[in-house]
């Protein structure tokens, strides 16, 4: 299975959720999902913002080594599961990937938008990261639990 986490530039919020859930995966012996992360309007090549890596450095990550990728076709087409950051990211990722809507979602239930810190002081990527955790977990738990073999 290929998980990918969508959101706009790609240095923030996504590697936050990617780099999370491959730990995770990584701990409960989940070998078999790869975890991926792109951004819509990504610089290829970026690093992953300094507030995004000392947040994921509090939570024992290195995003250090981290460089972005814009989203593509193959990327899309290669990808089991999409999790989008907020409803625009989604209705985009739809509108290049039409047949294959059933694939992709948001990370917040109900749609709801993980804010965008871009730009702001560590407080605010911390703060995106209370929000995002949870449906991380609730998410992950679910894939760790799923048989191997599906």
């Amino acid at each position: 299975m290929q998980l990918l986490f969508v959101c706009t530039g790609n240095t923030c919020r996504s590697p936050m959720a990617s780099a999370y859930a491959a730990a995770v995966l990584h701990r409960c012996g989940r070998e078999d999902i790869v975890v991926r992360s792109a951004g819509l309007a990504a610089w290829a090549g970026s690093p992953a913002s300094d507030g995004a890596i000392a947040v994921m450095e509090q939570n024992g990550i290195d995003l250090t080594g981290f460089r972005s990728t814009r989203v593509s076709a193959p990327l899309l087409d290669g990808s089991d599961r999409i999790i989008c950051m907020t409803g625009s990211h989604r209705r985009a990722v739809a509108e290049l990937l039409p047949e294959g809507t059933d694939r992709i979602m948001t990370l917040l239930p109900g749609g709801a938008d993980v804010p965008d810190p871009f730009g702001g002081p560590v407080a605010a990527y911390e703060a995106v990261w209370q929000v995002m955790r949870p449906a991380l977990d609730q998410m992950l738990n679910q894939l760790a639990g799923e048989n191997k073999n599906e």
